[in-house]
């Protein structure tokens, strides 16, 4: 066979094919048959047989085995249009000359562009089928024509089971030759029997096409045997399950006659488009096809011995057509960030319930191959798909196609990919190698819906260890759990390269250095007496974490007094914000204070239904306050409350509203500061204990004392 191949290099394309050319494929086949045709004379094999039909040759090797040379055609995955139809005829010489019937195969062809077929006439062995059923997805068949009889045999534990039958005569020598087939692992029920109708001869089962045929990418089985819907479907589920989209049988037995002339009608109905210029579907065309001979057949249908009329049953996974919506498709990078070796395409079906199936994947050497263009064919009519696109192991974007026309749509997506690099440290700098990285995006052009991929670690090129995934550019939201270290999510806005740490943890203790660092500034909670026989304080008197901005990170507000720098006995709060990002404290707003008139002061900030905000201003016997509310890291004016110190007309933000209203929400201000614990008051302070304990909790959960 190697010796064979190497006759025919010369006819070959560039992807190493046979473009479809009868003249072409001819001459090498029959190079191939001169080649057997000396091997069989050295006495090198048995012999050698040469169908003109199918371009192939036959090997009959001395072991009782066959090989069969069949010509590689191009198949449109890689470029091409073409798609094929087998024949099988199975029919005798009577029938054929009793016909006037047309050949599906060469319906198809004179109607259908860049369509070629393969007859198989009615000597067919069980040798030619093997190889005509395991080169399937080879030759791009689309549709297999089976016009033959058929029949039911009973098996040794009485079960009937249906069976084609073959015209090959039973021989002593076939008999050795098909020796495996014929009793199989279940002698019961072998996939090659021997059937008896005046003649010995051979016939195959569900188990031969289960053993023999490969898996293919859609299409149609159709025959008029007798009895080829019958004993449950078996010979049907086994073809849907090789991948077939629809199986046509017989349930009963059937005038030869009238089932050949269906088979005919039905292929020309396939080549036939609806109003919306889609190819007929197979339950119509079948439908068809039956009401067109019915009536006009008459009592052929029910000749003595040929059969009584058997019904055409239908079994089917999924609607066929002859010629399916499709996408002709290019990959480009003008970046060149984009290596198109790299690239997969996967073709998904979107089903009603929202559930995903597999339809079509094109590896990154067919697309580095052809140059990044692509076709996917044979879609459905109105059906909802989704292209997944593969960067190495990694999605790195999805594209909707819906509604895809009765034609062949065209689809242009330039790629450009950049790396998220993500590091990922414990409180200490360790690297958590077991942290668990995602990465979702957002859908349409800026990434995907859902999950893309989950990362893994990597070396990059300063040696340094990183979770690392492709992305498209885009805005992407970033999810990171670690066992005992709870979960941080992130958005992030992608267009180049990017590195980013994160710190696993009680994100709280990230706070600690900055704690000690005001306290060494000013001072850790001091209780002073004044010239008033009162109290006051000086230093760190507050720690609050609030997470103003609901993102999770609780942010710091850590309030601190100073001497007040005229009075002597009166202290100057303030309250600061600090945030985390990137795993490192960040200073979000400083100096926040209320003013009053007289020597009280307030350090504020409050909860209005569940958002917290950040309060200064002057608040004593005029109101000027504003509330500051944190969105995306930063702090801006959500509301302010004024009376006029002309009118002391009430102002809420910016508008006079009745004066009940104002002072109800601003008394919902102040006493939800107090609830809340946002309110120090240096007039009337809570008792010293009640300042101390508060504070000491938190010093001890943010750990300012550990080292």
């Amino acid at each position: 066979m190697i010796r064979s191949m190497c006759r025919i290099s010369s006819y070959l394309n560039e992807n190493g094919k046979f473009d479809y050319d009868e003249e072409i494929l001819e001459k090498a086949a029959l190079d191939v048959y001169e080649y057997a045709l000396k091997l069989e004379k050295k006495g090198s094999i048995q012999g050698t047989a040469y169908c003109k039909e199918g371009y192939s040759v036959s090997f009959f090797l001395k072991d009782g085995t066959t090989t069969v040379y069949l010509p590689p055609i191009e198949d449109y995955y890689s470029g091409g249009e073409d798609f094929g139809v087998y024949v099988i005829d199975l029919t005798t010489a009577s029938d054929v000359n009793s016909l006037g019937y047309s050949n599906p195969g060469d319906t198809i062809v004179d109607s259908c562009e860049k369509a070629w077929k393969m007859d198989y006439d009615n000597d067919i062995t069980i040798s030619e089928l093997k190889s005509c059923m395991n080169a399937l997805d080879e030759n791009n068949v689309r549709a297999i024509f089976w016009r033959g009889h058929g029949g039911i045999y009973v098996t040794e534990n009485d079960e009937t089971v249906f069976c084609f039958c073959l015209n090959e005569k039973v021989t002593e020598e076939k008999e050795e030759k098909y020796k495996e087939d014929r009793e199989g692992k279940d002698k019961s029920d072998p996939p090659v029997i021997d059937v008896y109708d005046g003649k010995k001869r051979y016939a195959i089962n569900y188990k031969f096409i289960e053993k023999y045929m490969c898996n293919v990418y859609g299409g149609l089985f159709i025959t008029g045997a007798c009895e080829s819907g019958a004993d449950g479907g078996k010979m049907a589920l086994t073809i849907l399950d090789k991948g077939f989209d629809a199986y046509v049988g017989v349930n009963d037995n059937v005038n030869q006659l009238y089932s050949n002339e269906i088979l005919s009608q039905v292929a020309k109905n396939l080549t036939q488009k609806d109003e919306d210029g889609y190819y007929m579907d197979i339950e119509t065309a079948l439908n068809k096809a039956e009401k067109s001979y019915e009536e006009s057949f008459g009592d052929k249908l029910n000749i003595p011995l040929l059969g009584a009329g058997g019904k055409f049953v239908l079994a089917q996974q999924s609607v066929f057509r002859l010629i399916n919506p499709g996408v002709d498709g290019l990959i480009t990078s003008k970046d060149g960030t984009v290596d198109l070796k790299q690239v997969s395409l996967v073709m998904t079906q979107i089903a009603q319930e929202g559930t995903y199936s597999a339809y079509s994947r094109i590896d990154g050497d067919a697309l580095k191959q052809s140059s990044g263009s692509f076709r996917i064919d044979n879609m459905e009519k109105n059906a909802a798909y989704e292209l997944d696109i593969y960067f190495g192991s990694n999605l790195i974007k999805k594209v909707p196609l819906y509604d895809v026309g009765p034609g062949i749509e065209e689809l242009t997506i330039d790629l450009s990919v950049a790396y998220i690099d993500i590091v990922v440290n414990d409180i200490e700098g360790n690297f958590l190698l077991d942290a668990n990285v995602k990465i979702y995006g957002e859908c349409g052009d800026s990434g995907t819906n859902g999950l893309i991929q989950e990362a893994v670690p990597y070396k990059n090129d300063k040696g340094e260890t990183v979770f690392r995934l492709p992305v498209t550019p885009g805005t992407y939201h970033i999810l990171i759990s670690a066992d005992d270290y709870g979960d941080i999510e992130d958005e992030v806005a992608v267009s180049k390269n990017t590195t980013l740490t994160y710190v696993m943890g009680d994100i709280v203790t990230l706070y600690a250095d900055v704690v000690r660092q005001y306290e060494e500034k000013y001072g850790t909670l001091k209780f002073c007496a004044d010239p008033w026989n009162s109290s006051y304080y000086l230093g760190v008197f507050h720690l609050g974490l609030i997470d103003f901005d609901h993102d999770d990170v609780e942010e710091l507000v850590i309030g601190y007094a100073v001497p007040h720098p005229n009075m002597e006995g009166i202290s100057w709060p303030y309250m600061d914000v600090w945030s985390i990002e990137s795993g490192t404290p960040v200073m979000k707003y400083e100096g926040a204070t209320i003013t009053q008139s007289d020597v009280g002061r307030h350090c504020e900030y409050t909860c209005l239904d569940g958002t917290y905000y950040l309060v200064k201003g002057f608040d004593g016997s005029g109101i000027d306050l504003q509330l500051l509310e944190m969105k995306n890291k930063v702090f801006s004016t959500a509301y302010t409350l004024k009376v006029s110190d002309m009118d002391f007309a009430p102002y809420l933000n910016g508008t006079v509203i009745p004066q009940k209203m104002f002072y109800d929400f601003y008394y919902n201000v102040r006493d939800n500061a107090e609830k809340y614990g946002g309110t120090i008051i240096i007039g009337e302070p809570p008792s010293k204990n009640d300042i101390q304990n508060s504070l000491n909790q938190a010093r001890e959960r943010i750990g300012v004392d550990k080292k």
